[in-house]
Formats: structure tokens, sequence, C-alpha cells
């Protein structure tokens, strides 16, 4: 074979094992980030199911104190665990992306429905 010829079977071969190594190594840095930002996403969700918990626990708090107070209506409230878990049940359903808006609904008014079942669990105790 003539030397010249296997150099630049040599070079060809070189250059497209190359770029098949750029491809699948920048496939894989995209996966990863991909990865990375639903991770973040999702953290970004639990996050807002938490602060949604909180408010709705807290003005759950201030309309029992209310209540109390003027009417002297001794009112019990569910325990905070009942809003964590209807906040990051909510987060789930609004975080799907492949939700339509009926579909939403239908899933929330579902998480509402869990959401009672546990209050009334809870208060029963």
């Amino acid at each position: 074979m003539d030397p010249l010829f296997l150099t630049a079977l040599v070079s060809v071969i070189g250059s497209v094992s190359g770029i098949a190594g750029v491809l699948i190594g920048s496939r894989i840095a995209a996966n990863a980030a991909d990865r990375a930002s639903k991770s973040a996403e999702r953290q970004h969700f639990r996050e807002l199911g938490m602060q949604f918990a909180m408010v709705n626990f807290e003005c759950c708090v201030k309309m029992a104190e209310r209540a109390s107070d003027n009417r002297g209506i001794d009112c019990s409230i569910p325990p905070l665990r009942s809003f964590v878990i209807q906040g990051l049940k909510v987060m789930d359903v609004v975080s799907d992306p492949n939700l339509s808006t009926k579909a939403m609904i239908k899933k929330i008014a579902e998480c509402e429905d869990f959401a009672d079942a546990i209050t009334r669990a809870a208060m029963a105790r």
C-alpha cells in the first residue's frame, strides 16, 4: 500500500473519531445540564409549595383567632402537615407541563378533595 494513502486514511479515521468524541461528549454534557435544570425547577416548585402551605396555614390561624376574639367561637385548625401536603400536591400539578388547563383544574380539585380528607382525618384524632 502507498504510505501517503495510509497516512490520509489514518488522518480521516482520527478526524472522524475526534468528531464522534466531541458529539458524544457534548450530548452527555447537554443531558447533565438538562437534569440539573429539571432538578432546580423541581426544587423551586417544592419551595413554592412550602410557601403556599405556610401562607395558607397562617391565614387559617388568623381567621381562627379572629373568630375566637370577636365571637367567642372555639375554632380548631388542621395540623400544619395537612397544609404542607396540600401545597406540595398542588405544586406537583402546576409544575406538570403536559397537563391541559382542563386536566389541571380537575387535578387541583382532586388535590382539594385529598386535602379535605386529610383534614377530616386529622381533626378526628
